[in-house]
C-alpha cells in the first residue's frame, strides 16, 4: 500500500488469501483496477501489529 503497486494488488491470489484468513482482497482488488491508469505515488503513514494482528494507514496521490 505504501508503493501504490497496482499491479501487486490486482495480482492477489485469492486462494492464498483464503488460506492466510486475509480478509479485504476483493475490495483491494478493485482499487487497483480504478487506479491502475494514474501515476500514483504512496505513503505509508502508520503501521502497527498489536497482539500479531497488522493495521495500516497508507495515502495515495
Amino acid at each position: 500500500m505504501g508503493a501504490a503497486d497496482t499491479a501487486f494488488l490486482a495480482g492477489l491470489d485469492p486462494q492464498l488469501a483464503l488460506e492466510l484468513m486475509v480478509a479485504g482482497r476483493p475490495a483491494w482488488q478493485v482499487l487497483a483496477g480504478a487506479a491502475r491508469e494514474g501515476a500514483l505515488t504512496g505513503d505509508l503513514l502508520a503501521y502497527e501489529a498489536p497482539y500479531g494482528v497488522g493495521y495500516f494507514v497508507a495515502a495515495w496521490a
